[in-house]
């Protein structure tokens, strides 16, 4: 599990957000097929994106 943490500049979010997916997706193995996954957002008033969760192999 990671946890990320947003301030007030998007661009930054976003490159975060970019490397630690690229991260973590090259350290997995490719399957045959892809597995269940959910994504969540959250945001808050602003409409500032405040959480991201992705669940992997849900139903």
């Amino acid at each position: 599990m990671a946890v990320v943490t947003f301030g007030d500049d998007p661009v930054g979010e976003a490159r975060a957000l970019q490397s630690l997916l690229s991260l973590w997706l090259a350290e997995q193995t490719l399957p045959e097929r892809a597995t269940p996954a959910q994504a969540h957002c959250k945001y808050d008033e602003d409409g500032n994106l405040r959480t991201l969760t992705v669940i992997l192999g849900g139903d």
